[in-house]
Formats: C-alpha cells, structure tokens, sequence
C-alpha cells in the first residue's frame, strides 16, 4: 500500500533516495550529541568543585576552561572525519578501520595536547584544599 500518516511523508522522500530515514537520523544525531556537549559540561562539573576551594581558583577557572574547551573544539575534525569515512565504507572491514584510525588518532592528538598543555602549565596545586 501507499504510506499514509505525518511520519510516512517525512520518510518515503529519503527512502526513495536511499538516504536515511528521520528515524535513524534522529539516532545518530541523539548518539553523536554527547561529544559537543562534554567539553561544556566537564568545565561545568569542574567550576562547581574547585569554586567550594577559593575565590581565586575560582577565577582562574574562567579562562582556564575557555582553553580547554577550545583546544579539545578543534580536535572534532577527527570525530567528523572518522563518521564520515565509515559511513561511506563500502563493508564492515573498511568500516571497522575507518573507526579504529579515529579513535587512535583522537587518542594520540588527546595525548599530545595533554602534554603540551603539562609543559606549558606545569603541574596543578591544591595547596588551599
């Protein structure tokens, strides 16, 4: 039969295309959120513990957090890139390496921005605490 109701109108167009469906678009897209939203929120949590030490800590968090938060920003080229090179995998095997160069390349570029930041800052002190 023909496709009747709100959602088989949203639906039939991409199908017929061989797209995604609204379904599985909203999926991905509920899946995929938690890696825009963590940064924000990790600084969120962070302000909230280290604002129970001192003013002054408190403070320095300000810009501390905008640095952090931009630093790991640029890294999402690797979680789009990654996304995209296994969605358009022609099999699971092309697929599972296209995943598996993402998540070490994010690792390693995590590690190395983690270090960089270490030599730049020096270890942190919680003398007040």
């Amino acid at each position: 039969g023909i496709p009747r109701g709100r959602a088989a109108a949203i639906e039939t167009p991409a199908k017929a295309e061989g797209g995604p469906s609204l379904r599985e678009l909203f999926g991905f897209t509920l899946t995929a959120m938690p890696i825009f939203v963590a940064p924000t929120l990790l600084s969120l949590i962070d302000t909230a513990f280290v604002g129970r030490a001192s003013s002054l800590e408190l403070a320095a968090m300000g810009p501390a957090c905008a640095v952090v938060d931009s630093i790991s920003g640029l890294f999402v080229f690797v979680s789009v890139g990654a996304t995209n090179a296994a969605a358009k995998a022609r099999d699971a095997a092309s697929a599972a390496r296209a995943a598996t160069v993402g998540v070490g390349l994010g690792t390693l570029l995590g590690a190395a921005a983690g270090l960089a930041m270490y030599a730049a800052c020096g270890p942190a002190r919680f003398d007040s605490l």
